[in-house]
């Protein structure tokens, strides 16, 4: 390959927003999600191996209010931080991965947006890994949905349980546990 088609080649792989029109010689295979999860965080050692820290299925939040017995619970919402963690792997070609969380009443309340990335033959997989901070305010269950180029390719189910109590004198303002 000459030097002016490796520059051309390399350009188109570093251009965002949107894969370029692919040529005679790029053949697409999709890429299947083979891991989907939410942990606290990720680790990248020298050698590039990552390990994957305390995994969540469930989130239990437990608020105490410093108020006047009888007032009303105020509605609040909660930042969860964590880590969403994704593994694409088996294809060839430009794809776009973008994940997205609902309540349970299936509103929208978190999006990661548009992750483009490459798979070559050779590579086995491609890891996209977001610190996530999503407000929550409802319990219950809550799905994030993974997408590749547009189309749902997997679902996780993450169980939210909020509870709201009023706490008694010197009781703590509100307190996420």
């Amino acid at each position: 390959m000459g030097e002016a088609s490796r520059r051309k080649r390399q350009r188109r792989r570093d251009e965002g927003g949107g894969p370029a029109s692919p040529g005679p010689a790029d053949i697409q295979t999709k890429p299947t999600l083979q891991t989907f999860v939410l942990c606290e965080r990720v680790e990248t050692a020298q050698d590039g191996v990552q390990t994957i820290h305390r995994i969540f299925d469930r989130f239990n939040i437990r608020m105490e209010i410093n108020a006047a017995p009888g007032t009303p619970i105020p509605n609040i919402s909660i930042p969860m931080n964590y880590v969403l963690f994704a593994r694409f792997g088996a294809g060839v070609g430009r794809f776009r991965a973008s994940f997205r969380l609902v309540d349970p009443d299936s509103d929208e309340i978190g999006t990661t947006g548009d992750n483009w990335f490459w798979l070559a033959s050779r590579e086995p997989a491609h890891n996209i890994i977001i610190t996530v901070s999503v407000p929550v305010s409802k319990s219950g269950p809550h799905r994030w949905i993974a997408y590749l180029d547009g189309e749902q390719v997997g679902e996780f189910i993450l169980v939210v349980d909020l509870q709201r109590a009023l706490g008694g004198p010197g009781a703590p303002g509100v307190r996420p546990s």
